[in-house]
């Protein structure tokens, strides 16, 4: 695993990404494996989870927002 600081600082490559989102709705969770190219960020195997809740709807715009 190494790290890339002059394109994105934080991340390394092939690298797991977890992070918590709050919504109007409810708090979302996301993993996510990370793979740099160049100065291309890619997100592959991306899941995306209610927190606390067993079921959390949301639309698509309300996720990408």
């Amino acid at each position: 695993m190494q790290n890339n600081p002059s394109n994105f600082s934080g991340f390394g490559d092939e690298e797991v990404l977890l992070k918590e989102f709050v919504t109007s709705k409810g708090s979302l969770e996301v993993a996510a494996e990370v793979s740099i190219e160049g100065k291309t960020l890619k997100l592959k195997n991306i899941s995306i989870f209610p927190k606390d809740v067993r079921r959390l709807e949301l639309s698509t715009r309300e996720v990408l927002e």
